[in-house]
């Protein structure tokens, strides 16, 4: 009958599109794959050239210890592509250089803290700009947070210990842990930083244990003699306590 399809045709024009829908498939597929792929290998190219820049960044700071300049580094990486890392060690930088306002620093370190909330150095920066500010139950909080995340926390197991044993707040002071904390922190840096063994001392002494403060007293002495503790531009927290430049 006129204006009624053909049922052959039909049949057929179908057919014709499930065949090139078959073939046209697998070509969909590599097509979404190689953009998929594509995708992934830029994102490791970029990963790699900002681990490249911030390698270079810790390299010159640690050498020429210039801080304005490794600041306004870490703030172009926190810009370009906002990491917890980068935001954190420009709000220590920054501290560092403009102590007296801590407003800045602890703002990028809010954002720090949002973006990656176990990212442990944050806590361990705000642990000591709280510290440096006398804000001791503060301190403590952030510090405890800190190596909660990362028990190797040396610095912060090092400020801690000096917190508990000489904390005036009854509700702070707690020599025992003060004990545990400052003898960790002087193993796990094998006893070579002479800072730790001096927070050492100082906890043994606060605890009426004269004979091992004056041994680890001694101990310090002999080792500041015998070398120089330069600060690690990897390690942000140790930067800050060094108090040269």
């Amino acid at each position: 009958m006129k204006g009624e399809a053909d049922p052959l045709a039909e049949l057929q024009r179908k057919l014709a599109e499930r065949i090139f829908l078959i073939f046209l498939l697998p070509y969909l597929i590599s097509i979404v794959l190689a953009i998929a792929t594509l995708t992934a290998l830029n994102s490791r190219v970029k990963q790699v050239e900002v681990a490249v820049k911030l390698a270079n960044v810790e390299r010159i700071l640690a050498k020429d210890r210039n801080y304005g300049w490794a600041m306004a580094q870490y703030r172009l990486l926190a810009r370009d592509d906002p990491r917890a890392e980068f935001l954190t060690r420009y709000a220590g930088l920054l501290f560092k250089i403009e102590p007296t306002d801590d407003s800045e620093p602890l703002e990028a370190l809010r954002k720090a803290r949002r973006l990656d909330p176990n990212y442990w150095e944050a806590y361990a920066v705000l642990a000591y700009i709280h510290l440096e500010n006398k804000r001791v139950r503060e301190a403590v909080e952030a510090g405890e947070r800190s190596i909660q995340l990362n028990e190797y926390d040396a610095q912060t197991l090092n400020n801690l210990a000096w917190i508990y044993s000489h904390a005036e707040d009854p509700a702070v002071r707690n020599l025992e842990r003060a004990k545990q904390y400052g003898e960790k922190a002087v193993f796990l840096t094998r006893r070579k930083n002479p800072e730790y063994l001096d927070t050492l001392a100082a906890v043994y002494e606060a605890a009426g244990n004269t004979p091992d403060a004056e041994a680890a007293r001694k101990e310090k002495e002999k080792l500041a003699a015998t070398q120089s503790i330069e600060p690690s531009g990897r390690q942000l927290s140790e930067l800050m306590q060094n108090n040269d430049g």
